[in-house]
């Protein structure tokens, strides 16, 4: 958004939308991803990671569809809105089934491309919205919202030949299923010693979590897990707090209303 709302054709189309506007405009999307990040661990558990993964894509990709077809302001608030809850699917679900499909050693790192995707992907997007700010027509900004529906249908289409998490299949009794997948992800070979301990592993652990008869809540995960939740809370927090949500979607717009120095 930010190359998209300083330009010329886009504060044409949208009657020159004010500060308020604007904001709103492009901070209604946190608000739709903070509703359904909350509701992700729960839709994970019904759904499977995998089905979750396709859903958020899906609802991000038809957010993207009404922002790029938008007709007025609400139409553009609506298409953010929507957007947003499959960014609050995606951004919850994606962790959970990369530690579940990966092994220990690799989870790291999974985690680390992951980040970097996100940088690679927002750099696309800047230089997306400057070559198609060349263009004298509502494409300059329409062209760009429109790119997001292809990187979400191309997700969508992944997500379905991707393996499902085993962890899930096994806590959802599909143990077949879940040593399949276990078996696929060393080498194809359900007698792989590797693949047969992580499979009695999963199934201990999910037993001895039925066992407890404990009930799976952002409160008891909370009072078991005080210490790691803080970290992931904290982390994710300052990585935020520092402003670089204000200087990716603002700092176009500070630096063409400064003036110009020789």
């Amino acid at each position: 958004m930010s190359g998209i709302i300083t330009g010329p054709h886009f504060k044409a189309y949208f009657d020159y939308p004010g500060p308020i506007a604007l904001g709103t405009m492009v901070a209604i999307l946190e608000v739709g991803a903070f509703a359904t990040s909350i509701a992700a661990g729960r839709v994970g558990d019904l759904n499977g990671r995998r089905g979750t993964l396709f859903a958020g894509a899906v609802v991000f990709t038809i957010g993207g569809a009404i922002q790029t077809f938008a007709t007025g302001f609400w139409s553009m608030i609506v298409g953010r809105l929507v957007s947003g809850f499959g960014v609050g699917l995606l951004s919850t679900i994606v962790p959970i089934y990369q530690s579940e499909i990966s092994p220990p050693n690799h989870r790291g790192a999974l985690a680390c491309m992951e980040f970097t995707g996100n940088i690679i992907g927002y750099s696309t997007s800047v230089w997306t919205d400057y070559f198609c700010s060349f263009l004298e027509s509502d494409l300059s900004w329409r062209i760009p919202l429109f790119v997001q529906c292809l990187i979400g249908l191309i997700l969508a289409m992944g997500s379905l030949v991707m393996p499902e998490s085993p962890r899930w299949l096994i806590d959802t009794d599909k143990d077949t299923e879940g040593m399949r997948v276990l078996a696929d992800l060393h080498g194809g070979s359900l007698t792989n010693p590797i693949a047969v301990a992580e499979f009695r592993e999963i199934k201990e652990k999910v037993q001895e979590e039925r066992d407890s008869g404990e009930v799976r809540s952002y409160h008891s995960m909370w009072k078991k897990y005080q210490r790691r939740v803080l970290l992931a809370m904290s982390s994710q927090a300052f990585a935020q707090l520092n402003g670089i949500n204000v200087i990716s979607y603002y700092a176009r717009m500070s630096s063409a209303s400064s003036p110009n120095r020789d």
